[in-house]
């Protein structure tokens, strides 16, 4: 179990005055933030988050169930972007930026994607980063845009709708 440290910057204003508040945090393990349990569960750790951005990480062992013929399959890369989402709003949750009380896991459900792009299946093995980024926030609804990198390299790419 990784434990939760926040290191919080201080805040600020942009420039069209809207106040900011960054959070980073140590790098979080995905079953502290997300209900999914192995084998559904895919992402490995939230790495970086803050209130409209996140980052993980995973790496697909040989035989795990989403991966054929030793390459990730397209329905798991959609996957990794939702299950990050998901981690970032438990994350968020859990430091109390979110509405829900500070339990660390987030449930939702993805309704909707859009414009998703597989450009390569990763390897079996190799370490997947994916990175989030909130669009819009509309009640318990959000869309958000991922992307999901090998060896910084786009593999995959999308608009994600979801419901917490």
């Amino acid at each position: 179990m990784v434990q939760l440290l926040p290191v919080l910057e201080a805040g600020g204003l942009t420039s069209s005055g809207v106040k900011v508040r960054r959070i980073h945090m140590e790098p979080i393990a995905a079953e502290d933030v997300i209900p999914h349990r192995p084998p559904m569960r895919l992402i490995d750790a939230l790495v970086e988050w803050n209130d409209h951005s996140a980052r993980s990480v995973v790496v697909f062992a040989g035989d795990h169930m989403a991966v054929r013929d030793g390459f990730v399959t397209e329905p798991a890369l959609v996957e990794c972007i939702a299950q990050t989402v998901a981690a970032m709003e438990g994350a968020r949750k859990a430091a109390g930026v979110a509405p829900g009380g500070t339990s660390g896991q987030q449930v939702g459900m993805l309704c909707g994607i859009s414009d998703f792009a597989v450009v390569r299946r990763p390897k079996s093995g190799e370490r997947l980063e994916v990175s989030v980024q909130v669009q819009k926030r509309l009640g318990p609804m959000l869309l958000a845009d991922g992307q999901v990198l090998c060896d910084g390299q786009v593999v995959a790419s999308g608009s994600l709708k979801l419901s917490g």
